[in-house]
């Protein structure tokens, strides 16, 4: 009895916290890449230039591909504890569309901690400008390997996925199930990122007075945003800042709406799902 009750509480520990690790993900990236585009500090897909769609495109459509590619695969009962949990499915969808931008992010936070460490050790250590970039920069070795440093860091915040997606790929060839993988991970994929985007363009267009609408706005309203941009870039619209209160709830809803979905779909059953 103690025993089924328990399985009861994890199972709704588990819809209630699994939908939360992709949208919290999936928020975090959106407004931290966000802020490297435009000079308004989180532009709408209206603004976004082909960059822009490129990297902030990237997890939506690998979250879509591998919820679709895991749908109809079971997870590897050899692996037990947190290895097992590392490798399930529901780790693959939930953080694995996002594990360039966390591993970058640990990096990063790795890097700061090891170097705030060492000036408070070493206090001297603060006089230190370090080395002069800026000779090597203007040279065109310098140059071609900075700009393939940005592209290979920006691929791999993006794309980093596709390494979750072999690993998934390898798994579904084991039981003959790699040609349906696909075709439903590219199918999820597709129509995931087309749906917010769709949806995003068709509202915005309905209620174009709304969303377009040019008239800036007032100190009162915006007086903390306003007093942030002083300076930094053009004063905002209206209608910009409409859309990109829309864009970030569509972008909640069906990042949580996609969890659910692949959570109910993915959950035990007396049979497989699918034909028999």
């Amino acid at each position: 009895m103690a025993s089924g009750h328990l399985g009861g509480v994890r199972s709704a520990l588990a819809w209630l916290l699994f939908p939360l690790v992709p949208a919290l993900l999936g928020n975090a990236y959106h407004q931290t890449l966000n802020l490297s585009f435009g000079n308004r500090g989180g532009p709408d897909p209206r603004d976004w230039a082909w960059p822009a769609w490129v990297i902030l495109m990237g997890p939506l459509l690998g979250y879509g591909f591998l919820a679709g590619a895991t749908s109809g695969l079971p997870d590897d009962p050899e692996r037990r504890g947190v290895r097992g949990w590392l490798a399930g499915r529901a780790a693959c969808v939930a953080v694995g569309p996002w594990v360039g931008f966390v591993g970058w992010a640990g990096l990063i936070a790795l890097i700061w901690l090891a170097a705030t460490t060492f000036m408070t050790v070493h206090p001297a250590s603060h006089e230190w400008s370090g080395p002069d970039w800026s000779r090597w920069d203007r040279t065109w070795p310098g140059w071609l390997l900075a700009r393939g440093l940005l592209i290979g860091a920006l691929g791999s915040t993006a794309y980093g996925w596709l390494a979750v997606a072999s690993a998934v790929l390898r798994r579904a060839r084991r039981p003959g199930e790699l040609g349906r993988s696909i075709r439903r991970g590219l199918a999820v994929a597709l129509g995931f990122v087309g749906s917010l985007i769709g949806s995003f363009w068709a509202i915005t267009e309905v209620w174009r007075g709304y969303f377009f609408d040019a008239r800036v706005l007032p100190i009162l309203v915006a007086a903390s945003s306003l007093a942030l941009m002083v300076g930094c870039g053009a004063t905002e619209t209206y209608g910009e800042v409409r859309r990109r209160e829309l864009f970030q709830s569509l972008l909640m809803a069906w990042l949580l709406g996609l969890a659910l979905a692949w959570r109910w779909w993915s959950r035990p059953r007396s049979r497989p799902p699918g034909p028999s």
